[in-house]
């Protein structure tokens, strides 16, 4: 039975015997008196005991014997025999049956990781970083997170033992003082002048990604139907609030899941430090986050399935007569609606079909008729206790009348449907929208400021256009096409004139070059793409 008594070794507790207490202490006396070790030198050489005495069995806590002590100077060497740091050199085989993988955070930039493959391996660490980078844009990034795992899993060389041997040589007693000395020598990864600026450039780019979450965040909240076509807002005043409404507490909870996760990014970022309890606790948070966003999705689609078919069950159509359209060959349409208007040219008595949702808001139809010429005036009715999203689409104003030969728009929009069309004129007043379909043998059209004509859906013969500035036209295939348009204009006033293909194309009655596609001359104020 021996007595034993409580000591540390490089801040690691153990028990030792008496006899290895004293061998041991004056083991490390020899040692900085042969070698002349400074305190950091033998804070590495009692760290390198540590990991000898680990690779014995003996743990923190545990007892070391004599038998110990003598292992350790067996496999350091006697403190006499390291005086010159040439002495006991090893062997090729046993440089490389010592080499471990380890990151080395010395020479890193990021982790170390590159570092420690280039010491492992002994090459210019210049060769792993760019072949890191080729992999990342290859694999479109895939290989950043191979990276990250590796900085994971490969523990970083910490010790000066450790950093002997990531590159292959003999941990020995000079070794050890000589690498000690190196290390106070070399300037902190966190501090060099390019890291300083990465951690600087990663956490306000984590700060931005959170700020940009928030800002998400708010507007799916208060601006109206950013995500699912409904806010909150809306859901409730419908009645509506069902698993729409969870989709939005699930969203509200996976983006707070998100700002917390870049939260440890920046931590992470300007602390320079990826411990396991970190990316740990980021795993929680980015698993949380993905599953609350899927819910949110499966919810959200759900809901609003439901909400449609709810409202699919409560579109009604009402027809009324429209017996003041008989014999009108001129009509000026006043859409101060909502909801979508188009007029079909028929050969039967006219009449309007209104459609909207029952019990809710819906459009009127009002005409005055002056001999051949009707002012057509379409307005909303009521109110609507849904969203307006529902309501508008799901309303429209459909007239059937007679073919027009002149049709004007005061405000709002309208699609003109026809069969076929001989000669028709059209005026497309300011900030308003004519769509024309079918076949029209000969078209005079005059756009107004702001205001758009698409044609790109009729089969026109012949077309005359008198464009202002800032109007804009779209045509297909025309055979004919005489262009009027200002020849001055403010900065940034221009019209825009897009066509499939004309065949002879005139500007300001000058014939222009079809084939050249250069109409700036002709048409200063109107930009042209001619396909």
């Amino acid at each position: 039975m021996k007595e034993i008594t409580r000591i540390h070794i490089a801040r690691t507790p153990y028990s030792a015997e008496i006899d290895a207490k004293k061998a041991l202490e004056e083991y490390l006396v020899a040692i900085k008196k042969s070698l002349s070790a400074d305190d950091d030198a033998m804070r590495e050489i009692e760290a390198r005991i540590v990991e000898i005495l680990a690779a014995r069995g003996i743990a923190s806590e545990g007892v070391i014997t004599h038998k110990d002590i003598e292992a350790v100077e067996a496999q350091l060497g006697a403190p006499s025999d390291f005086a010159d740091e040439d002495a006991h050199e090893v062997s090729i085989e046993q440089t490389i049956r010592e080499r471990r993988l380890m990151r080395d955070t010395s020479r890193g930039v990021l982790g170390g990781v590159c570092a420690g493959i280039a010491s492992y391996y002994g090459v210019d660490v210049m060769w792993p970083r760019l072949i890191a980078v080729l992999l990342a844009l290859i694999t479109s990034g895939t290989a950043v997170f191979v990276y990250i795992v590796m900085w994971i899993v490969i523990p970083p060389a910490r010790t000066a033992a450790e950093k002997l041997q990531m590159r292959g040589k003999p941990v020995t007693l000079a070794a050890l003082k000589s690498e000690s000395k190196e290390e106070v020598a070399e300037m902190p990864e966190r501090s060099k002048p390019f890291v300083i600026f990465i951690r600087i450039l990663l956490g306000f780019g984590f700060v931005g990604m959170g700020l940009m979450a928030i800002a998400m965040l708010v507007a799916v909240i208060v601006v109206r139907r950013p995500l699912f076509g409904y806010s909150l807002h809306d859901l409730s005043s419908g009645g509506m609030l069902t698993s729409i409404g969870a989709a939005y507490v699930c969203v509200i909870v996976a983006t707070v899941l998100f700002v917390l996760l870049m939260g440890l990014g920046v931590y992470a970022s300007f602390a320079w430090r990826l411990t396991k309890r970190l990316v740990v606790l980021g795993s929680i948070i980015t698993v949380l986050g993905l599953v609350s966003f899927g819910i949110a999705v499966g919810f959200g689609v759900y809901g609003v399935n439901q909400i449609h078919q709810k409202m699919d069950q409560l579109k009604v159509s009402d027809t009324s007569k429209l017996s003041e359209l008989g014999g009108v060959t001129s009509a000026t349409v006043e859409d101060d609606s909502s909801v979508a208007v188009k007029y079909v040219v028929t050969e039967g008595a006219p009449y309007a079909t209104v459609t909207h949702l029952r019990g809710q808001n819906m459009a009127t139809v009002g005409i005055v008729k002056t001999g051949d010429t009707a002012v057509i005036t379409i307005k909303d009715e009521g109110t609507c206790e849904y969203s307006p999203y529902e309501c508008n689409g799901r309303s429209s104003v459909t007239i059937y009348g007679p073919a027009l030969k002149e049709l004007s728009l005061s405000y709002g929009g309208l699609d003109y449907q026809a069969v076929k069309v001989t000669e028709l004129t059209v005026n497309v007043g300011k900030a308003t929208h004519l769509t024309l379909h079918d076949s029209i043998a000969s078209l005079i059209a005059n756009v107004e400021d702001s205001a758009t004509l698409s044609a790109s859906d009729a089969a026109i013969q012949r077309a005359a256009l008198t464009m202002t500035t800032s109007a804009s036209a779209d045509f297909g295939t025309v055979n004919e096409l005489a262009l009027t348009a200002p020849t001055a204009c403010a900065a940034g006033r221009h019209g825009q004139l897009s066509t499939e293909g004309v065949s002879r194309f005139t500007i300001n009655d000058q014939a222009a070059n079809v084939s050249g596609h250069d109409y700036d001359a002709a048409a200063p104020c109107i930009l042209i793409n001619h396909w």
